[in-house]
């Protein structure tokens, strides 16, 4: 393994070469360029430089294939520090294979995937990436190096942000006074033109425990979602934006219906206007639902509209990196 200590941050060389490693197909097919590769690497090494990981090692790059198509791709994962989630701490017969152990606890990542939330932070939210005591320091933290890559991740999926109106940890239940307890908001800011505002709550559903059988629907909320939101105003959206963590264990029909159940007949029903809900897992795929108890309106509309697409390179970085093929292929 390539263990980097305090004193020996990788270079940007070291890193792109790895970067390449496993993006070698995304340049093939159009997906990055080279320059954009090398300064991914100029900025992540930036990065490491300052967080200083503890325990940080750039695992050795292995071979995998893709079920849904047989293509054989390379990943190199990196591991972050130690987690409740370990691969090596799998139950007896539990395969350890990062495809099949997977979610928020987990204790490595996609090497790519740091890169691509790194560029992110450096261009979209920089104020709040790189100034002491932000953003980017919760990533030495084991316990939210994977939660802070999701939020930023997140905060990149809109069309049309104002990037100088991105504010983080927003009380929002007191209008932006931050009282002791009062909870927060993960992300406020203004889309087209500032015309709208949005108010994000990020949330990662634990995924598959290798010691211990998943229970459909238990964490996909959490406790109390509603607490973070009060209702919003006619030019305001409030947004449940979640990650589901799932190894393909719950379908598409059932995520629906615990969805919507959980939208039209439980107190946050009243002041979500939207779960925003990305499933990784076999045939990942992402959905924007809406209380079914109220007619189509104009939130609706605006964010179907503002809410990006998955690209090739998402459906690669959540989690578990795939060869990139077209999305029809796998969608």
């Amino acid at each position: 393994m390539n263990r980097i200590s305090p004193s020996n941050v990788p270079s940007s060389s070291f890193l792109y070469e790895k970067l390449m490693e496993s993006d070698a197909p995304m340049i093939d097919n159009g997906v990055l360029t080279e320059k954009r590769l090398l300064q991914r690497a100029e900025w992540l090494h930036a990065d490491l430089e300052q967080l200083r990981f503890a325990d940080f090692r750039i695992l050795p790059t292995r071979e995998d294939i893709d079920q849904s198509s047989g293509l054989t791709f390379k990943l190199v994962e990196y591991h972050f520090g130690k987690t409740d989630h370990s691969i090596e701490n799998a139950a007896p017969g539990f395969p350890k294979h990062s495809r099949l152990i997977d979610g928020t606890a987990l204790d490595r990542e996609s090497l790519s995937r740091f890169a691509q939330i790194s560029e992110i932070g450096h261009t979209v939210i920089p104020d709040l990436w790189l100034e002491n005591g932000t953003l980017r320091e919760r990533l030495s933290l084991p316990t939210q190096h994977l939660d802070t890559l999701n939020e930023v991740w997140w905060l990149s999926r809109w069309h049309g942000i104002d990037s100088a109106s991105i504010e983080m940890e927003y009380p929002l239940l007191t209008d932006g006074k931050k009282q002791k307890n009062c909870p927060t908001v993960d992300w406020r800011f203004e889309a087209l033109g500032r015309a709208v505002t949005i108010n994000m709550e990020v949330k990662n559903r634990p995924g598959t425990a290798a010691s211990q059988p998943m229970k459909k629907g238990v964490w996909l909320f959490g406790n109390d979602p509603e607490k973070p939101f009060r209702p919003s105003l006619d030019n305001e959206f409030n947004v449940l934006a979640i990650t589901g963590y799932q190894a393909g264990a719950i379908s598409p029909e059932e995520e629906q219906k615990l969805v919507g159940s959980f939208l039209n007949d439980t107190p946050a029903g009243k002041v979500i206007d939207a779960v925003a809900l990305y499933v990784v897992g076999d045939g990942s795929r992402e959905s924007l639902i809406f209380p079914s108890n109220r007619p189509l309106n104009k939130k609706d509309i605006i964010l179907r509209a503002i809410l990006k697409p998955e690209t090739i390179e998402d459906h690669s970085r959540i989690m578990h990196h795939r060869f990139p093929i077209a999305l029809e292929g796998v969608l």
